[in-house]
């Protein structure tokens, strides 16, 4: 829960244990808001990022790496920004359906 309201702040800091906890897990990890800006990225996720395996940040914002899959990447995204602002996020499972 304190994850969720650092997260909806925009703050992640705001829970240094949680990002401690996300900083130590070798998989790539970051919070990110609704508009796809990056608020945090552990290591493994910046690593990620800069070498544009599958994901870019492109001004902070996360997007596809390649344009055709960018666009795929973006709906999918608001779908599921669309789910967890009307509350209902065990609805949302990303069946590889694209849409």
């Amino acid at each position: 829960r304190a994850l969720q309201l650092a997260n909806h702040l925009g703050r992640p800091q705001a829970c240094p244990a949680v990002v401690s906890a996300l900083d130590a897990m070798p998989q790539p990890i970051a919070l990110v808001e609704a508009s796809r800006r990056i608020l945090h990225a552990n290591a493994a996720m910046e690593s990620l990022l800069r070498n544009r395996h599958g994901l870019a940040s492109v001004a902070g914002v996360l997007q596809a790496a390649d344009l055709p899959a960018q666009q795929v990447f973006a709906a999918w995204f608001a779908r599921a920004a669309a789910v967890a602002q009307r509350g209902d996020e065990r609805r949302f499972v990303h069946s590889g359906d694209h849409g």
